[in-house]
């Protein structure tokens, strides 16, 4: 067997001690795949350390918890854990530096009105300056210039009686034509609800609710357009239009996560009431609103019903508003 000279040094492997001209080609082959196999087993581990952290890190942010605010204005009828932790304000002031008096053409329409007082909410861009007239309500957006809200009340039936009726189907078609005067497209637009009222004693009126929706959760960028059974829009009201048009989706797995904080959030407040009453709730979808400083939101509404546990069949109601932050 052929020896490999490797100096004056003497090597300890695995116990045994090698002096100069004692190891042979063989035996170093014998190290270097000993030394191959270690670097596997540090490779294969190191492999294995990294998958345990990446499936720890993923099982942590789906037990993620979000943290749920109550909005003030609840109701409070059986003197459960309640906080006002979030401020869904409204407020009405009159300011002295908007104009008193204006003109507006609306549908071929003109209106002169004055004006009457400034409203402003937690919603973002909701600060609006009112006018009014005898026969209108108008509101103009003071961040967008836009009028948000136009409403005409109507005496005089002859003035819209004009023509034929029209299908329902198709005033549909006349309140989304009317839509695409202030947002270019529409698409991103469901329409959620109608319902009908009768105006100036004969004359069919629809109000046609549409909502903008990201993915499948309902955003508060709506309109309200009302339109006549001829087919005249007499009055709409704007809510946050446009402002949910580059919100980014919530997954279901997000929208399961924040459910469990708002169950958790529930329970907090009511638990200790539960010894006089069985609790049950009635929650809402939830609807994604943009607020005063462009955070972003999820707001659910929900009723809570209240039945004595003592055998009476006395029933409770309250309503309140959770709020939950989905910003990144």
């Amino acid at each position: 067997m052929k020896s490999v000279f490797i100096g004056e040094r003497t090597f300890k492997i695995y116990g045994v001690s090698y002096l100069k001209n004692s190891v042979s080609q063989s035996d170093y082959t014998y190290i270097a795949d000993n030394r191959l196999v270690d670097n596997m087993k540090k490779t294969i581990l190191c492999f294995l350390l990294i998958m345990l952290t990446l499936i720890c890190c993923i099982e942590c942010s789906q037990s993620a918890s979000y943290k749920v605010l109550e909005a003030g204005g609840y109701d409070s009828v059986v003197n459960a854990n309640h906080k006002a932790e979030f401020d869904n304000f409204l407020n009405t002031s009159v300011e002295k530096s908007v104009e008193t008096q204006r003109s507006f053409q609306i549908n071929d329409k003109k209106y002169d009105v004055s004006y009457q007082n400034t409203t402003e909410s937690y919603m973002y861009n909701a600060s609006r300056d009112n006018y009014i007239s005898d026969n209108a309500l108008i509101s103009v957006n003071k961040a967008t210039g836009s009028i948000d809200t136009y409403y005409e009340s109507i005496m005089d039936a002859s003035e819209y009686t004009v023509g034929s009726v029209y299908s329902e189907e198709a005033l549909v078609q006349t309140a989304q034509d009317y839509l695409k005067k202030y947002i270019d497209d529409i698409s991103g637009y469901q329409m959620i609800g109608s319902k009908s009222r009768t105006v100036a004693k004969t004359i069919k009126c629809y109000e046609f609710e549409f909502a903008r929706f990201v993915g499948d959760v309902e955003t508060y960028d709506k309109a309200y357009i009302g339109v006549t059974e001829y087919g005249t829009v007499i009055d709409h009201l704007f809510v946050g239009l446009g402002e949910m048009a580059d919100a980014k989706p919530i997954s279901d797995n997000e929208l399961e996560l924040i459910r469990k904080s708002v169950d958790a959030k529930l329970s907090d407040i009511y638990d200790s009431v539960k010894d006089k009453y069985s609790v049950t709730y009635e929650i809402d979808k939830p609807i994604l609103t943009k607020i005063y400083d462009g955070s972003t939101i999820l707001e659910y509404g929900i009723s809570v019903n209240f039945k004595s546990v003592s055998g009476t069949d006395v029933l409770k109601s309250e309503h309140l508003t959770l709020i939950v932050y989905v910003d990144d």
